[in-house]
């Protein structure tokens, strides 16, 4: 099969998006054109065997949403077009892809040379597509974006700022530097785009927070837990030592109110002077003698007493 001399197909294209592209000559450049969505993500130069991006859609906005960074619309949004639009992002932009991408403000140049985006830039514009791209997949996390706007850290990114510091030497950053980068970037995203309390917790530890973690357990941890349960069981104690003290003087307020009562009845006997005088006297005898005998003979001494101060009251 031979092909026109102003025809070039990419050699990194998978074989299911060359059948939707069509390629044209302009002026030594050749420009991807998808059919599915007319947008142009970025331009080729035939010249250049190191496959020169110029990025042309970028969002460049200062509260970028996920659909504004994959270029959808909220209101009428397609599953289909997501993924389509999640892989012409990543071919550009992932990091594994040994590509230069001039910046799109690189039309301010100085010397005449382009912007690059450097190894950092270009994994964090990857970052930014592909947590978008797993919010608006999950149907879940979708819907607490949609109604709460959880899951997106972005929301205060100016993305056009991404663009400061740009250089020529394209991706020659510091590699200890990149390599940290892209380790801290993939821990918050694990954390923010967690769905379950297994995965925040999971995200928590990877983030170097022992207390979390379970292999980490020390006896700090576990001292600590011991005084927090010595405190607890003492506070406990000492309430119920409060609530048996008010219960105790209740019951004593109710006994002696009691005793005022049938004090104030005669214990249910008459209430005339010389009854209460006859209880009184029984009730001294009761606590001078123990013995029958003893008892009987005081009691018929109280009533010959009784009778005697009768008389002498008429």
């Amino acid at each position: 099969m031979s092909l026109q001399k102003n025809i070039h197909i990419f050699p990194r294209l998978p074989y299911s998006l060359l059948l939707n592209k069509y390629y044209h000559s302009s002026n030594g450049l050749f420009k991807a054109i998808s059919l599915a969505s007319k947008r142009n993500y970025a331009n080729i130069s035939n010249n250049n065997k190191n496959n020169v991006f110029h990025e042309e859609d970028w969002a460049n906005q200062t509260n970028p949403s996920p659909y504004t960074i994959l270029n959808l619309s909220q209101a009428t949004f397609d599953k289909n077009l997501l993924k389509q639009r999640y892989y012409q992002l990543c071919k550009i932009y992932h990091p594994d892809i040994n590509t230069k991408i001039i910046a799109k403000d690189s039309h301010i140049k100085k010397n005449g040379k382009d912007y690059y985006l450097n190894e950092e830039q270009k994994l964090l514009r990857f970052k930014m597509i592909n947590d978008a791209y797993e919010i608006l997949k999950t149907p879940s996390k979708k819907a607490n974006y949609d109604k709460y706007g959880l899951g997106w850290i972005y929301g205060n990114t100016d993305v056009s700022t991404i663009n400061n510091g740009f250089h020529t030497n394209g991706f020659h950053a510091n590699g200890f530097a990149s390599q940290r980068f892209r380790e801290e970037t993939m821990k918050n995203s694990a954390y923010w785009n967690a769905g379950t309390w297994e995965e925040i917790h999971r995200a928590r530890a990877a983030n170097g927070n022992p207390a979390l973690d379970g292999e980490n357990f020390n006896i700090w941890t576990f001292l600590w837990i011991s005084v927090g349960l010595f405190i607890a069981v003492e506070l406990a104690t000492f309430l119920n030592k409060v609530e048996d003290t008010l219960v105790a003087k209740k019951d004593m307020h109710d006994a002696s109110e009691y005793d005022l009562l049938c004090a104030y009845t005669n214990y249910g006997l008459a209430t005339d002077k010389w009854s209460r005088l006859r209880r009184f006297l029984w009730f001294r005898a009761f606590g001078m003698y123990s013995s029958k005998e003893d008892l009987d003979r005081e009691s018929k001494l109280n009533e010959s007493m009784i009778e005697n101060l009768k008389q002498k009251s008429n």
